[in-house]
């Protein structure tokens, strides 16, 4: 589990400097997908995964209740978008595509800044 943690860790590293980098590529990409099957699937499997095993290994860390709270929020968070119309999710994926590129830099250094703190706590 942990290797899935650390790969997962790994991705948010590099979409968060993507964002601060090139915001634009994150942001058309996601609109050209936005009404994709295929991503709404891969955004339930993920937190689905993610949740399951951050539950799994929440004991393991320094802060097992904080770590149990993000897996059973992903696992919330996969049940809604499952259960969320498609039209919705893909209006929701195009809303979040629209942001202005300052707003997504200051995501992707959030992003960054988060891994900051959760890397010492996970790994």
């Amino acid at each position: 589990m942990t290797t899935l943690i650390a790969f997962f860790l790994s991705f948010m590293f590099l979409a968060g400097l993507l964002l601060l980098v090139s915001p634009a590529l994150v942001l058309d990409t996601i609109h050209a997908q936005a009404r994709s099957k295929g991503i709404r699937i891969a955004a339930i499997l993920v937190r689905l995964v993610l949740g399951i095993a951050l539950i799994l290994i929440a004991a393991d860390t320094s802060y097992p209740t904080v770590i149990t709270f993000f897996g059973a929020l992903f696992l919330v968070a996969a049940i809604v978008i499952a259960v969320m119309p498609k039209d919705s999710f893909g209006d929701l994926l195009a809303w979040a595509s629209s942001f202005p590129h300052w707003a997504a830099r200051l995501a992707g250094a959030a992003v960054l800044v988060l891994l900051w703190f959760l890397v010492p706590i996970l790994l």
